[in-house]
Formats: structure tokens, C-alpha cells, sequence
């Protein structure tokens, strides 16, 4: 995933305005199994908890969309030398090793860690207020960690005993540092007396782990150093246009990531851009026949040859109908067969065996599209892709 990752960065792959498919979806998926382990180990049924739990993994995706986000940003961010120069490949990996030793490794094993803690005190806040009427109280229990740290420590030591809707838990909470290995019983013995919060050591929550996942659903919280600190510093937000960013300046909108309708529109594209990858590589399988078929055209003399790169480059051609233009190739034989040959150009590319490149129209949700073959060197022609762009018909000779 890694290797995908950094190659499409180097490819030139947009990390300030877009989220890298791939690296985003393994997080996600990472993600979704540390907080699944969590629950699991809690008294925590799905059926009673549904919504709660589509909200922990709507959560999980954001979270992992700005981890992407930020890790993509700080790669791309050495990729040019003092000159403004692209680094030899060789020599960004080795600038960025650090960056993905500590995102992918880590920091990730400590997130998924502290996911997995976190999500099992959600699951036991759930069964907490399910059950507050019989155990109205909740009490800090010691930590399992061999390396307890002292913030803590004064909590379980005076047995902190408070009832579960004291405002103590919105602010403080197992789970609120990173590794947190502290949890909380219910019980019906009696609350500490009120001065007891006089004596204790009040250290505020880590950055990102302010929240109780137990009510909103979010194993880290949106002021974690992946996400903006504001709207106006998001890039999922700020290419929404000025209207957008004046709105924001005037209305002291407050920032909230889980529910920005603009990163949500970016969740959504990217959702149905899985679907349509998906769908490319079924396609790619349901196309292997065309390998041994060779290909005719009524206006052409001669057959072609289609091979695993020809059929990739289709799939990945950027297109203004990309879903239509995947599935054309399901029916490529009779499509190819009655294009309209309109002639060829001579490459200019310098690419290896090419001497001319032919040029075949069709038509594509009542609009043109080209299929290009190329004419190699050695008399094959062979599938090239398809495309959109009209460029393609310039000097075309018959």
C-alpha cells in the first residue's frame, strides 16, 4: 500500500486537494478493525447499536481521510530540491523515509492501540447509561499498564466514585492519553464527596482524545494535529469557492470535520470512485478474451493485437463519461468493428517501436470519443486506449 502511495506521489498525484484512494482505504480499514476489536470486548450489541456504530465508522473514515491527507502533504512537500527540481526517485524515499516510518508505523501502532482502548470505553459507556438507574455511579479503576503515568494515578488511588452524568466526564476520561490503559466500573457504592476533585491533579485531555467516544461516536476527536485548525485552513473547504470562505469569516463558523458538508461531498466522490475501480477490475477480467480475438475494423486492412497494457490504459483513461467508457470495452469487437476510421498521425512522442498512431471514432453517450491503435515499427498494430480529446484528430492523414 505504501509502495502505491508513494509512487502516486511522485506521479504527480494532487495531495493538497485530494485523498489518495488506496493509502485511504487500508487506514480506514485498519481503523475499523481496531475500534471492532474495542467494542468487541465490551458489553456492546449491534443490534441495539446500530446508528452508533455507523457513526464510529463515518468517523473512522474521516479520521483516516486527513491521516492520508496530512501524511500525502508532508511527502510531497520534499519531493523538489533548492532549485525547484523533481528529486531522482531514490533520493525523495530516502528524504521521506522518516515521514512514513512514523505514520505507517509508529504512530499507527500507537493509534490503533489507543483505538482499541478507546473503543472498548465507549462500549462500556453505552452499557453505563443503559444501566445508570440500578448503577448510578462511576468509579476510576486502576490502570493494566505496567507504565502508569502520574496524571492518573491520583484517580484510582482515592477510588474517584462520581455519578455517571457528572460533568467531571465530559473532560476527563480513560482513554483521554495516548496508550490510556485506566478504565471505569459502575457501581452503586456512594459517590466521593465533593471536595474530593479539590485534591486531584487536573491535567487536560491530549490533543485529539478530548472527547468521550462513548456519546458522539468518535474514537479521536477532530482537534487531532491531522485535521486544519479552522475552516479557513482546510483544503477540502477553501477550494469551495469565495462565497464559501467569506461566509466563513463573517459567521465565526465553528469548525466541525465529522459533519462538513464539503468534506462529505469529497467522501462521497471518493466512494464512488471505488465503486467505478471496482467495476474496472471486473471488467478486466471479463475482457481477458480479447487478448486472443484480434480485432477487425470494416474500414481498416488490418487486424490488431490487444494486450494487458492496452486494456489497463483504457480502464485508467481519465474520460468525461469514465463509467461508459469502461464498460465499452466489455463490447469492443463490435464497437472497434463499426468505428469510423479517420486516419493516422505520425508519433512524435519518441515512444519505443512506435511509428504511427491510428485514430478510430465512435460515438459515446451521443458525443465522440477516439480509440487510438498504434502502428509499431515492426508492422504490429496493437490497442493503445481511447480518449476524448478532440487534439487527437489534428493532422490526421488518410
Amino acid at each position: 500500500m505504501l509502495d502505491e502511495f508513494v509512487n502516486a506521489i511522485y506521479g504527480g498525484f494532487d495531495v493538497e486537494n485530494s485523498i489518495e484512494p488506496t493509502m485511504w482505504q487500508e487506514l480506514t480499514k485498519i481503523m475499523n478493525e481496531a475500534t471492532a476489536k474495542g467494542l468487541s470486548k465490551g458489553e456492546f450489541s449491534i443490534d441495539h447499536n446500530r446508528g452508533f456504530l455507523n457513526a464510529v465508522k463515518h468517523a473512522n473514515k474521516v479520521f483516516a481521510a486527513f491521516k492520508t491527507h496530512a501524511m500525502g502533504k508532508s511527502m510531497a512537500s520534499k519531493l523538489l530540491d533548492d532549485n525547484g527540481n523533481l528529486k531522482p526517485f531514490d533520493k525523495w524515499m530516502k528524504d521521506i523515509s522518516s515521514i512514513s516510518s512514523h505514520h505507517v508505523g509508529s504512530w499507527l501502532k500507537t493509534e490503533y492501540n489507543t483505538a482499541v482502548l478507546r473503543a472498548h470505553n465507549a462500549a462500556d459507556w453505552r452499557s453505563f447509561i443503559e444501566n445508570k438507574d440500578i448503577m448510578p455511579n462511576l468509579r476510576w479503576m486502576p490502570t493494566t499498564s505496567p507504565d502508569a503515568e502520574a496524571v492518573h494515578r491520583g484517580y484510582w488511588e482515592k477510588k474517584l466514585t462520581l455519578p455517571v452524568e457528572h460533568p467531571f466526564w465530559n473532560k476527563h476520561h480513560p482513554g483521554d492519553r495516548w496508550n490510556c490503559k485506566c478504565s471505569l466500573e459502575s457501581t452503586d457504592d456512594p459517590a466521593s464527596p465533593d471536595d474530593v476533585l479539590d485534591d486531584l491533579p487536573i491535567e487536560p485531555a491530549q490533543r485529539g482524545l478530548e472527547n468521550n467516544p462513548g456519546k458522539d461516536g468518535k474514537i479521536f476527536n477532530d482537534t487531532h494535529p491531522y485535521f486544519p485548525k479552522n475552516c479557513n485552513q482546510c483544503s477540502f473547504y477553501k477550494n469551495r469557492g469565495f462565497k464559501n470562505k467569506v461566509k466563513t469569516w463573517f459567521s465565526n463558523q465553528e469548525k466541525d470535520c465529522f459533519n462538513c458538508p464539503f468534506f462529505k461531498d469529497c467522501i462521497s466522490e471518493q466512494d464512488k470512485n471505488r465503486s467505478l475501480r471496482l467495476r474496472a477490475k471486473k471488467i478486466k477480467e471479463e475482457v481477458e478474451f480479447l487478448k486472443e480475438s484480434k480485432p477487425t475494423n470494416k474500414d481498416f486492412p488490418h487486424s490488431i493485437n490487444v494486450y494487458a497494457t492496452g486494456i489497463k490504459e483504457w480502464l485508467n483513461q481519465p474520460h468525461k463519461h469514465y463509467k461508459e467508457k469502461n464498460e465499452l470495452l466489455t463490447s469492443f469487437l463490435d464497437v472497434f468493428y463499426n468505428a469510423k476510421y479517420r486516419g493516422s498521425t505520425d508519433d512524435n512522442k519518441e515512444r519505443d517501436g512506435v511509428e504511427h498512431t491510428h485514430v478510430f471514432e465512435i460515438e459515446l453517450n451521443k458525443e465522440k470519443s477516439w480509440i487510438l491503435v498504434h502502428e509499431m515499427k515492426w508492422g504490429e498494430y496493437k490497442l493503445h486506449s481511447i480518449s476524448d480529446n478532440v487534439n487527437v484528430t489534428k493532422d490526421l492523414k488518410k
